[in-house]
């Protein structure tokens, strides 16, 4: 104030900064300032900075007179999103270190299961990560027990038991009697007998003339050429021949066996001719079969 006639100290000088004995914390003094008080004198500095949600202190910079989030802070794991199928890892969450291998954790969602294995989605975010926690069996690698087959609907089935993941095929079914297993359905899910089994020639009815044939008994070739044995019966005779009733019931079917000659296929001598009332005779010789003709008489 040098145009004051009022001469003291207090009216001609200017208290300079570096004179004030101290700041309060988290300032500092200024001495470029001029002034006698802490408002006048003292700048903050990062100490007194409240640092955002998910930053914490920067002591490095506590002292600094750049008073912003940039310069104060540091950023934390709680400000870092983990990607899919890991979750924050709770041990991190003030760690300065941001990165995700620090801040964040595996879970369950990140194990690939093996085939025949799904995620267990009662643990997906889960971070004991082991196949064992993580996933859980189907039924496409249940092993069914013999004569059983997987149920191919329920492949991806994580109720995995014999009864839930197998039925039975016509390999166990037991055929009643007269029947016998059908190889071409051995493994089929249709089991019932019709299904499972064909009819063998033990239940084969052979029609009027043939016999049952014992040495095909349990042959699956349902039909009468294979079941039946023809007897003299059905055997069919040639013009001139008869039946033999008594062979009837013989298999050895020919002509020699199943039929009797009679006087039709007799050929009457010279002076004779066929006796038409014993054309039907089995009595086959000349004295039935022929009559005499004058043309047989020496005069």
């Amino acid at each position: 104030n040098s145009q004051s006639t009022t001469v003291n100290t207090e009216e001609c000088c200017t208290a300079q900064c570096s004179v004030l004995t101290s700041c309060p914390a988290g300032f500092v003094e200024d001495s470029s300032k001029l002034g006698t008080s802490a408002n006048d004198c003292c700048a903050p500095t990062c100490a007194i900075f409240q640092c955002p949600t998910g930053f914490v202190r920067n002591d490095d910079q506590v002292n600094s007179l750049v008073v912003t989030a940039a310069s104060c802070c540091s950023a934390t794991c709680a400000t870092l999103t983990c990607t899919a199928g890991y979750v924050p890892n709770p041990g991190s969450s003030l760690s300065t270190d941001v990165r995700q291998s620090t801040c964040c954790e595996a879970t369950c969602a990140t194990v690939t299961c093996p085939a025949g294995y799904v995620m267990n989605m009662l643990v997906a975010n889960s971070v004991e990560v082991s196949q064992e926690l993580c996933c859980l069996q189907t039924c496409a690698v249940f092993s069914c027990a013999p004569g059983y087959a997987a149920i191919s609907h329920l492949s991806t089935s994580t109720e995995v038991s014999h009864s839930s993941c197998c039925e039975a095929t016509c390999g166990i079914f037991q055929c009643s009697s007269g029947y016998a297993a059908d190889p071409a359905q051995e493994n089929s899910t249709s089991v019932s007998l019709a299904d499972c089994c064909r009819p063998t020639c033990a239940l084969y009815t052979c029609p009027t003339g043939y016999l049952p044939d014992l040495s095909q008994s349990t042959s699956t070739l349902f039909a009468r050429s294979s079941c039946c044995l023809q007897t003299c019966a059905a055997y069919l005779c040639q013009q001139g021949y008869v039946p033999d009733v008594a062979q009837s019931g013989s298999i050895n079917v020919s002509m020699a066996t199943c039929c009797k000659a009679t006087c039709s296929t007799f050929v009457c001598p010279t002076g004779y001719v066929d006796n038409l009332e014993q054309l039907t005779s089995t009595d086959v010789n000349q004295a039935t079969c022929c009559k005499a003709t004058c043309q047989s008489l020496v005069c």
